[in-house]
């Protein structure tokens, strides 16, 4: 009898002894399954990427403009477009543009706005191509140089300001014509790009610059080019200024309001 127990006390021990091996074992492999997939899996947790960041395009308002934004060309690119104005540099490789006073090669010897850009109504982008066209008729085809186009209110207040002439400059509280992207300041060049001979310099305030002047100090082919330049533009829809070889206006340009989008 006391044999048998002790055979079966035996027995007891060792299963008891076998689930804690087992037991043991079970630990460890979820002990290892745990720690080291991180560990052996080519050391990727070491050299993980780090997360992306939210990079999706912000949508800015216009409320939200900052002063320094202000000055992004898009931004008035896209301003200028949806109050009706055209580029003009859009419109035809055959162009050159020489925009003084983004410069300060201009009467008042400094830059009044800071683009090269050349914006106009559309009314006046239709004249300029109609121009064009007349130009690229002739046996000698020619084109444009622009000097000016559409200026912002605050440009015209600092010409004034430079010049307070209203045979030459408009005061700001008339409003130029340039302000409303209706007048443009150009003259012809050949295919080259190389200007004509004109009775004078852009923006000159001598007498040989008046559409009348026939003087015998100007040149008899400057006279006919500025003549030239008068008919085209006339015929593409546009009235001249008596005292500026190189302004015109498009027709309507009073139906149309100043405009103050600066560059």
């Amino acid at each position: 009898m006391n044999n048998n127990f002790d055979k079966h006390q035996s027995i007891n021990k060792r299963v008891n002894r076998t689930w804690i091996a087992v037991l043991i074992i079970c630990l460890v492999f979820t002990g290892l399954i745990l720690f080291f997939p991180s560990q052996n899996n080519g050391g990727k947790e070491n050299n993980a990427i780090p997360p992306v960041k939210d990079i999706t395009p912000q949508i800015i308002e216009a409320s939200a403009i900052t002063s320094e934004q202000e000055t992004l060309p898009l931004f008035h690119d896209n301003a200028l477009k949806t109050a009706g104005f055209v580029n003009i540099k859009e419109l035809s490789p055959l162009f050159y543009f020489d925009i003084r006073y983004a410069t300060t090669n201009n009467f008042t010897g400094k830059v009044i706005y800071d683009t090269d850009q050349c914006y106009l109504q559309k009314e006046a982008s239709e004249g300029i191509l109609k121009a064009l066209k007349i130009l690229q008729k002739r046996d000698e085809p020619l084109t444009f140089i622009f000097y000016d186009c559409y200026r912002p209110q605050s440009a015209q207040e600092k010409l004034w300001l430079a010049y307070p002439n209203p045979s030459y400059v408009a005061r700001p509280e008339k409003g130029s014509r340039h302000s409303r992207g209706m007048a443009v300041d150009l003259t012809l060049a050949k295919q080259d790009g190389t200007p004509l001979p004109m009775p004078t310099e852009f923006d000159s305030f001598k007498k040989e610059a008046h559409m009348d002047y026939n003087g015998s100090s100007v040149s008899k082919e400057a006279l006919e080019n500025r003549d030239l330049l008068k008919k085209v533009m006339t015929e593409a829809g546009f009235t001249y200024t008596r005292t500026e070889w190189w302004h015109f206006d498009k027709t309507g340009w009073k139906q149309k309001p100043v405009q103050n989008i600066d560059f």
